[in-house]
């Protein structure tokens, strides 16, 4: 597997620590579905869809072999 960058903290008006749990399959060697379960949310809507979209952006960067796979993903913001 090889994973090419990790999720770059989006510029939000947030502070706290959230993370999540990211459940990805890849078929032809690139992620085609991620879901999510947050371990600890942003509690803030708005946060918490920027980060995940930031998970999400990352992960077109993965390249692998067909599986499915999970990952945690924890962003510090203080």
């Amino acid at each position: 597997m090889l994973f090419r960058s990790k999720p770059d903290m989006p510029a939000l008006n947030w502070s706290g620590t959230a993370s999540y749990k990211a459940t990805f399959v890849v078929k032809g060697g690139k992620v085609s579905e991620v879901s999510f379960v947050s371990l600890r949310g942003a509690n803030d809507r708005k946060a918490e869809r920027a980060l995940k979209n930031a998970i999400q952006a990352a992960l077109t960067e993965y390249e692998c072999t067909d599986a499915t796979l999970e990952q945690e993903f924890v962003f510090n913001m203080e």
